[in-house]
């Protein structure tokens, strides 16, 4: 029985983080609304878990997987590289790669929230270390 007798407004809902909380927030969304499409992102073992309990369907976790695959195959192929160059006698420029001991990410939520957006900072991230 629906949840609502109402048109629901949305065909798909993003679940970042598919744990305790968000897994049982995508198992009542299937539950209430069996017609909508849940796609979850989370650490793969995670992923696997919510996939398990019915959370997130198999095509929804490929899908994640592919593009994870792709993005870091992208990023991994233009990793900058550090040049040196003298471009007069005594003047030298160069371009340093340096680590950066820990960042941040922002990930708006607003009105629609994108994976996308997650899945476009943290896969360069987690490829520079």
């Amino acid at each position: 029985m629906p949840f609502l007798k109402i048109p629901i407004p949305f065909s798909r809902v993003a679940v970042i983080g598919t744990g305790l909380i968000g897994g049982s927030f995508a198992l009542a969304l299937r539950k209430h609304f069996p017609e909508i499409t849940i796609i979850g992102f989370d650490r793969p073992e995670a992923a696997q878990r919510a996939l398990a309990r019915g959370a997130l369907g198999a095509a929804d976790i490929a899908a994640l997987e592919r593009a994870i695959a792709n993005i870091d195959a992208f990023h991994r192929a233009t990793q900058p590289t550090a040049i040196a160059i003298e471009v007069q006698p005594g003047v030298r420029c160069e371009r340093l790669i340096r680590p950066i001991g820990a960042v941040g990410l922002y990930v708006p939520a607003g009105s629609a929230p994108l994976p996308s957006t997650v899945l476009m900072l943290a896969v360069p991230a987690r490829i520079a270390g």
